[in-house]
């Protein structure tokens, strides 16, 4: 097929650009290196004068603003997933500053440590999600006992960490109950001393704190088991082993001490006392 356009004839010129094409920098430079200086010099001649710079500064800030402020992209809701009621509310008190917010000025790292630091949340993990929503989910530490003292009845977590309040006893009755101040502090040793004593579960109404320094076992019948500042998970053994040979908690027995190191003291109670039945102190060896 011959062309239509007829070949252009060949100079002197020509030839020479054609030989210098051939050299790989002249390539580099008619690529690369024009355009670049093309495109330097026109960025140079609009930013030439102040007022081009002013005008081109005000535009590109009215268009960040615009932006940042559409309803797409402005936090405007927040979204709490995994939370109680009442920490649901102390986080939409936290967070109430901080919308509408611009999602590029957002730390979400401070956030979520924030979150963190609220005491029922063991982890917080913070997202933003479309159409403006900032989403929480909140991770709480799992309750482990009941806490009861001057303020209240709270669910607390096996570090004591308290969770939430509790309206009732009845509205947990798979939970021990921890009783006096300090209790809190003391919840992991507490609970050791439950999983110990599983074999009086039936009985067991809780353990008191006592002195902020030692614990007391409390059963049923008004029965309470006083246990020592040190080692009380020896002790409790000890009468475990006891009550399992000679079924000491299955008498009249107000109080068992336990807190002179090998020796077990017994409170008869007052039906006891009143038939005349004298009171026995046993050693344990």
């Amino acid at each position: 097929m011959l062309s239509l356009i007829p070949p252009l004839e060949p100079t002197r010129w020509r030839f020479r650009l054609q030989k210098l094409m051939l050299k790989p920098a002249w390539r580099r430079t008619a690529k690369v290196g024009l355009p670049c200086a093309l495109v330097c010099a026109g960025a140079a001649w609009l930013l030439w004068g102040q007022n081009h710079f002013e005008r081109i500064t005000a535009r590109t800030a009215d268009l960040y603003q615009r932006a940042i402020t559409h309803s797409d992209v402005m936090l405007t809701t927040l979204t709490i997933e995994g939370a109680s009621a009442d920490l649901e509310q102390r986080i939409r008190h936290h967070s109430a500053v901080l919308l509408p917010a611009d999602p590029f000025d957002l730390d979400l790292a401070q956030l979520r440590a924030d979150y963190r630091a609220i005491e029922p949340v063991a982890d917080a993990v913070v997202r933003i999600r479309p159409n403006g929503v900032l989403h929480v989910r909140i991770t709480m530490h799992r309750p482990a006992a009941l806490w009861r003292n001057w303020g209240g009845l709270f669910l607390i977590d096996s570090d004591g960490h308290i969770i939430d309040t509790a309206r009732s006893r009845a509205d947990h009755p798979d939970m021990s109950v921890l009783a006096g101040e300090g209790a809190d502090r003391a919840t992991g040793e507490a609970l050791a001393l439950i999983e110990q004593a599983s074999a009086l579960a039936p009985r067991l109404r809780g353990l008191e704190r006592i002195g902020q320094r030692r614990w007391d076992l409390v059963l049923d019948r008004n029965q309470r088991v006083m246990l020592p500042a040190r080692d009380p998970g020896k002790a409790l053994a000890h009468l475990l082993l006891l009550d399992r040979l000679h079924d000491v908690l299955a008498r009249d027995i107000a109080v068992v001490d336990l807190r002179l190191p090998h020796r077990l003291t017994l409170r008869l109670a007052e039906p006891a006392l009143q038939n005349g039945i004298e009171t026995d102190n046993s050693t344990l060896e």
